[in-house]
């Protein structure tokens, strides 16, 4: 597996299948800035998308973005025009036709009920801001995932959400005015080490950003 963050905005996403799988696949790409097509099969409670045991869970729910656009009726290929990824959430049998159908057109497609058949599986995700966190276990174990991003996200409050974001604003300004490129990568190094994330906890956003603003500026 090749671990990868990908950015979809602006681009189409294909999620078929309208249960609860589906719902958060569409949900969690609508949230990354995609536009959703969600072809939903059959409706009303005899919908089920995929058995409970298959169910792929390592994905934590994301804050809804642009709303998707539903369509209730079978699937057929034409759906997955122009599309960028494609979720396969739907019966086993639905799910076979999308992955054939993906193959011959280049798309990268994920299926709920048989991973291996598809392009990509998604690991186990806990974001704070700009930190995001993934675990994967190659398909071993989504429980085990879960649990290692469950471990790992008790270890990452909002004091690090303010940190990354202060430093992503900080580096624009170090890119700008630091010429010498090892006193770049030298301010940079030592801006993501802990001592800040303390002090950013200890004396607040302001007084560390001009801390760094300093240290930039003595360079």
């Amino acid at each position: 597996m090749f671990p990868v963050t990908l950015d979809l905005a602006g681009r189409t996403v294909v999620v078929v299948g309208g249960g609860a799988v589906g719902r958060r696949k569409a949900v969690a790409a609508a949230a990354a800035g995609a536009r959703v097509l969600v072809v939903n099969p059959a409706s009303g409670p005899r919908q089920r998308a995929v058995p409970e045991h298959l169910e792929d869970a390592q994905e934590q729910p994301a804050d809804a973005g642009r709303s998707p656009t539903i369509i209730v009726e079978p699937y057929r290929p034409v759906h997955l025009t122009g599309a960028a990824l494609v979720f396969a959430c739907a019966t086993p049998e639905v799910n076979a036709r999308v992955v054939a159908d993906c193959r011959t057109r280049g798309v990268w497609v994920n299926s709920a009920t048989d991973p291996a058949a598809g392009d990509f599986t998604l690991p186990a995700v806990h974001a704070v801001g700009r930190l995001t966190l993934a675990v994967a276990t190659g398909g071993a174990s989504p429980a085990l995932a879960r649990r290692v991003r469950d471990r790992l996200a008790g270890q990452f409050d909002a004091a690090f959400a303010v940190w990354v974001e202060l430093l992503n604003e900080v580096r624009g300004q170090v890119l700008v005015t630091v010429a010498d490129p090892t006193r770049r990568r030298q301010l940079l190094n030592d801006f993501a080490d802990w001592p800040w994330l303390d002090r950013v906890r200890a004396e607040g956003v302001a007084a560390v950003r001009e801390a760094m603003l300093a240290a930039v500026g003595g360079g």
